[in-house]
């Protein structure tokens, strides 16, 4: 069993709240369904009374994981468009006496298709776009659990 599993009322208090103020009307949880795919994180589908969002959370990581993704996918948005979707996040909270989390849209899966790769390709060219004077990001973040330095660089 995970922390949520454990804390409903955690759950039902903290994670919706957030998702609440986010969204401008009051939701509850009605379902969790856990995720596979990460090996650090925790992962689940939230079914909610304002539809199905996706959570992420961990008590054992760098307090301010979640917050640096959340800022990471805010930047990624900017090349969101026909080749490249990047869900939209909800929510985010560092780690302290509870559990960090962090709230974005859920995205169902796609079929698959042939044209998958060059679909990547364009989108990794869109993101590649987005352009900047120097080298680095507003903040350090993750690669994983691993910190990765974004100091500001000419090269």
């Amino acid at each position: 069993m995970n922390f949520f599993q454990n804390n409903n009322q955690f759950k039902q208090t903290m994670v919706a709240s957030a998702i609440s103020d986010k969204i401008g009307q009051h939701i509850i949880i009605d379902s969790e369904h856990t995720l596979g795919g990460g090996c650090i994180n925790h992962a689940s589908k939230l079914k909610t009374s304002a539809g199905n969002f996706f959570l992420k959370w961990n008590a054992n990581c760098a307090a301010d994981i979640f917050i640096r993704e959340a800022e990471s996918l805010m930047e990624l948005r900017k090349a969101r468009g026909e080749f490249i979707i990047v869900p939209e996040v909800i929510a985010a909270k560092a780690v302290d006496q509870s559990p960090g989390f962090l709230v974005l849209e859920f995205l169902e899966s796609s079929k698959t298709g042939d044209d998958n790769d060059e679909k990547l390709g364009r989108g990794l060219a869109t993101i590649h776009k987005l352009g900047n004077p120097q080298f680095g990001f507003y903040a350090d973040n993750y690669c994983g659990a691993t910190i990765k330095n974004n100091n500001w660089c000419r090269s």
